[in-house]
């Protein structure tokens, strides 16, 4: 009897074991692992960083070191010969050439200048469009003034003849004189914008571009020194620029 009991409650344990075993298989199945989610998000991220492109214009040889396919020597030579305006010029480096390499290097670096344009703002734009206007009024009252000085200068001496040489050569000096700053002007690089810079002897579109996107790289400049740190402004510029340039 007490044998006969036994087996009817191992009986009824089994059954209850197998009932069971699905639902937890089950269970199991719908939880997910976190450790399949953690390497999911670091996929994720890694694939986001792989995508940022790096300045070469404007970033350290380690960061462009780190871009995909580059490395520590092609680095330093892209470094060496910056800034570029156009691919062409970067192919023109030793250890890139036209084909292959170049064209790895466009899916992991970027220009500042002559591939992807920034686009400005509308205020910028709205700003240059009045400074255009005004600039071109103010020429417009020049030569109405100076056509009635011609006027009167004819009439008061209707003998002396006209001397076309003159006429130019003062034209020329008027437009030199008007392209230079005139003297004392001081350009603070912390605050000047692209396009101010630009007036500073030796530096063109390209290397004040280089100065604003340095500054907001690495912060306000602590003396006009610290200009050279800009790639592409070296001493011998930097000489012609001194007198020109200040830091507040």
């Amino acid at each position: 009897m007490r044998r006969a009991i036994r087996n009817g409650l191992a009986a009824c344990v089994a059954i209850l074991a197998l009932a069971a075993s699905p639902a937890a298989l089950a269970a199991k199945k719908k939880t997910p692992a976190p450790a399949a989610e953690a390497s999911s998000a670091s996929t994720a991220s890694d694939k986001a960083a792989k995508t940022e492109k790096v300045n070469l214009n404007t970033a350290d040889e380690k960061a462009v070191a780190g871009a995909k396919g580059v490395g520590e020597k092609l680095a330093k030579e892209l470094v060496k010969n910056r800034p570029y305006k156009t691919w062409e010029e970067v192919s023109k480096v030793k250890g890139v050439g036209s084909g292959k390499k170049l064209d790895s290097l466009k899916k992991v670096l970027k220009l500042t200048e002559g591939v992807a344009a920034k686009e400005e703002p509308a205020a910028e734009k709205e700003a240059k469009g009045k400074k255009t206007k005004s600039s071109s009024k103010g020429e417009e009252a020049a030569a109405a003034a100076s056509g009635a000085t011609a006027t009167t200068a004819k009439a008061s001496a209707p003998l002396e003849p006209s001397s076309p040489s003159k006429k130019s050569s003062s034209s020329s000096s008027s437009t030199s004189s008007s392209a230079k700053l005139a003297p004392g002007t001081k350009i603070n690089i912390n605050t000047a914008s692209a396009e101010e810079l630009d007036k500073l002897p030796e530096i063109g579109p390209v290397k004040a571009q280089a100065i604003v996107d340095y500054r907001k790289a690495n912060g306000k400049f602590a003396s006009p020194e610290d200009i050279m740190k800009v790639p592409g402004i070296k001493e011998g510029t930097f000489a012609k620029i001194k007198d020109f340039v200040v830091v507040r």
